[in-house]
């Protein structure tokens, strides 16, 4: 079926079952009757048609190459993190396997001062003979200000 323009038309469908091939009929189904909108045939673009189908099918295909590609690097990114993961241990998962820990970067250490640098107190105590208690208790001893 083909359509010359574009208009509502009326399709009649009658449905029947013969014999093999002869011409006795088996069943014969009432016909079916439907009302279909009919879309004009596309029209022909002149010689710049190609243009527009390459056009589709380019983004077709690139479209179609794009989702394949995320599809296939979600499952290399899924077998590698599923390879990767840490064993599970007999404590619950609490504990990492030396070759683990071996791969992770190495800590800094900081060497520690030991000694002071300058005689007195340390900056980040405070004894009782220094503070602003001793220094109220020193202030009040030493008698009205004038």
């Amino acid at each position: 079926m083909s359509a010359q323009h574009a208009r509502p038309v009326s399709v009649t469908l009658t449905v029947t079952a013969y014999l093999g091939a002869s011409d006795t009929v088996l069943v014969e189904k009432m016909p079916l009757t439907a009302r279909v909108e009919v879309a004009a045939p596309p029209e022909s673009g002149g010689w710049f048609s190609w243009a527009g189908d390459l056009w589709r099918w380019v983004t077709g295909t690139l479209t179609t190459l794009s989702t394949l590609a995320v599809a296939i690097g979600s499952i290399v990114g899924l077998v590698f993190m599923w390879t990767r993961r840490p064993p599970p241990s007999a404590a619950g998962g609490q504990d990492v396997s030396e070759d683990v820990r071996r791969d992770g970067p190495t800590p800094t250490v900081r060497p520690q001062r030991t000694g002071r640098t300058r005689p007195g107190p340390s900056p980040g105590r405070r004894s009782a003979s220094t503070g602003p208690a001793a220094n109220r208790r020193r202030h009040s001893r030493s008698g009205p200000r004038e």
